[in-house]
């Protein structure tokens, strides 16, 4: 596996946190209060301007809470956009229709990461077989509307036969070229230092992923152990014939292309690649450099095939999170330059740790 090349203020991605509160309940959700607060727009370009000082980034996450319940969302999303920063918004989709969605292309927003999943107690889901479906609707409107879909959830580390389940429609799916899978913890037990909260077995999920045609091609480690990946990146591609069924599938295995690529793309903006989107002909080319260029061979025949027969290429990626954890020392292990950060009270802080830790004892954790 590749390890990412984020450090510093070379990390492309943070997230905007706008509100608390929800209309949606989630299990496992790290949003501590129920009681919905608003940033005003003011605070949020405050968040947004010390995120901006502290990072060159490429992509900012609105998230809450749940983002399309704030009256000024398009705005916010406007002024992301307005200073060269791909605006993205994550949402349980309770609220996205029609208008929403154009209100939210005009604004400039980028992708939109629906959290829609079973489990979830919420109006506009009243079986929870209904979800896969639900999801598919929601993204389909989405592209509708040029705006790229991608689907996030949240599964516990035992529920193999979710991550079988989520991940095999994810590669069926003609709809999304992202999936977030975040592992599930119940966060409240890093508010006492005391408590114990080991690190989860993911070779159980790993197994699982591989199995559905995808297999690790980056990776982030965390803040103390570097080379155990907190964050793993799956890159395949599916082949679609004209029907849009999957003809074929490749995964792939980063090469001196991607390094290249990487280097150059920082070099000639000054930021790092964190969301990128590419055409079926883009794919196929570099699906060959990257065959070329100490990746997987296989991929080379694989472009070639999909090209003679006029078949488009999709790619698929996959975002593994693993959850933060106490180690036996009694500190606390998240993702190294977590490219999750969030602003609060004048510090840096994951935003899975947000509402159960305060600024100062993230200060302290990081000194340790």
């Amino acid at each position: 596996m590749m390890r990412m090349p984020w450090h510093g203020k070379y990390v492309p991605h943070a997230t905007l946190d706008i509100l608390r509160g929800c209309n949606c309940v989630c299990p496992n959700c790290y949003n501590g209060s129920r009681e919905t607060v608003f940033k005003s727009f003011e605070e949020v370009c405050g968040d947004l301007d010390a995120l901006t000082r502290f990072r060159r980034l490429q992509t900012v996450t609105i998230s809450g809470g749940e983002p399309l319940l704030h009256p000024e969302l398009c705005r916010i999303v406007e002024s992301i956009r307005n200073r060269g920063i791909y605006p993205a918004v994550i949402t349980n989709g309770i609220l996205l229709d029609e208008n929403m969605s154009e209100n939210l292309r005009r604004a400039g927003c980028k992708i939109v990461l629906l959290h829609i999943q079973e489990g979830q107690a919420r109006p506009d889901l009243p079986e929870a077989s209904a979800a896969a479906a639900l999801l598919e609707e929601k993204g389909s409107l989405l592209r509708r509307h040029g705006i790229v879909a991608a689907a996030a959830a949240t599964l516990e580390p035992s529920d193999v036969g979710g991550f079988r389940k989520v991940a095999s429609a994810f590669a069926q799916s003609g709809v999304f070229e992202y999936l977030f899978i975040t592992v599930a913890r119940d966060f409240r037990v890093f508010a006492d230092p005391r408590a114990e909260a080991p690190d989860v077995d993911d070779k159980p999920l790993l197994a699982t992923l591989e199995n559905a045609g995808f297999r690790p091609y980056a990776f982030i480690g965390g803040r103390i152990d570097r080379n155990r990946p907190r964050v793993r990146i799956f890159h395949s591609v599916a082949r679609r014939d004209r029907r849009g069924r999957v003809a074929g599938w490749a995964v792939l295995r980063a090469s001196a292309l991607e390094r290249i690529f990487m280097a150059a793309h920082r070099w000639a903006t000054g930021r790092s690649l964190f969301l990128s989107k590419s055409s079926s002909a883009r794919i196929k080319l570099r699906m060959s450099l990257n065959a070329l260029m100490g990746g997987r061979l296989s991929g080379l025949p694989f472009a070639l095939r999909a090209l003679v027969r006029g078949e488009e290429l999709q790619d698929k990626h996959i975002l593994l999170e693993l959850p933060p954890f106490r180690r036996p020392d009694g500190r606390l292990e998240w993702c190294e330059d977590c490219p999750d950060m969030t602003h609060r009270d004048g510090a840096f802080v994951p935003v899975c740790l947000h509402d159960v830790i305060t600024p100062e004892t993230y200060e302290t954790e990081t000194k340790r």
